[in-house]
């Protein structure tokens, strides 16, 4: 630790983040090197910011970098705004139609996004979440059949990505292919087992199946997990509310 500060005293902050990382690596949970690193990456990123600002004040790089913040602190409109301006700018900008295609999905604006981020897959075919976005657009729209495709790249590039296994699960429900729906939904169960989700679907799934048994130990589990989710609710609220001396 009193390396790293003496390596950021003579400027090297590479080797300084290199020591910190190791650090991390030693003890996880050491909170104090987790804010030293945190506050040296977070003053690295503001040099650099300043230093692309002087060097090129009306850089397409620093309004799609001002679009990302506007993005991260939740100012989609502005974002938007922003991100229109650099393809002005620069119409090839690699990325920048996914980017708005994202920021229209967080907006719930499915008829904006679909464009752009089909755009933004012809830049990029295999963007799992890109696809997973415009998959689940399609398939909310009643086009299972078009979505499919996207939402297999999207769990090829992610396979624990649970939201994605799901939506491919309700795909394959709508297409009537149940065998593969019931894969697709065990993985998403695998993905993220606290989630009832996947297992109000294979009710649907072993229902079709004529699996009374599997239909209600599936039954059985959403009730366990929702016991557990109150109970989890329950526990959190306690501890937020001061106890009467």
């Amino acid at each position: 630790l009193y390396a790293a500060k003496a390596l950021l005293a003579l400027g090297r902050e590479g080797e300084a983040v290199q020591h910190y990382q190791t650090l991390t690596r030693q003890d996880p949970k050491d909170t104090r090197v987790w804010f030293e690193l945190a506050s040296l990456y977070r003053s690295l990123a503001v040099h650099a910011y300043k230093q692309l600002e002087t060097i090129d004040p009306d850089s397409v790089l620093l309004e799609v970098l001002r679009a990302e913040a506007d993005a991260d602190d939740l100012r989609y409109q502005d974002a938007i705004k922003r991100y229109e301006q650099a393809l002005k700018k620069q119409p090839d900008f690699p990325g920048l139609h996914f980017a708005l295609g994202q920021t229209y999905y967080k907006m719930d604006k499915p008829a904006e996004a679909e464009p752009e981020l089909r755009l933004g897959l012809k830049e990029d075919p295999d963007n799992p979440p890109a696809n997973y976005m415009l998959g689940q657009i399609l398939l909310h729209n009643g086009k299972a059949e078009e979505a499919l495709p996207f939402l297999r790249v999207a769990v090829n590039g992610d396979p624990i990505f649970m939201k994605g296994q799901l939506e491919l699960g309700k795909c394959y429900l709508q297409l009537g292919q149940i065998a593969e729906a019931r894969q697709a939904l065990s993985r998403a169960v695998d993905a993220d087992p606290h989630s009832p989700a996947p297992h109000v679907l294979l009710v649907q799934v072993y229902t079709r199946l004529h699996d009374e048994e599997k239909r209600k130990s599936e039954l059985s589990v959403i009730q366990t997990l929702e016991n557990e989710s109150r109970e989890r609710m329950q526990g959190a609220i306690g501890k937020a509310v001061p106890k009467d001396e």
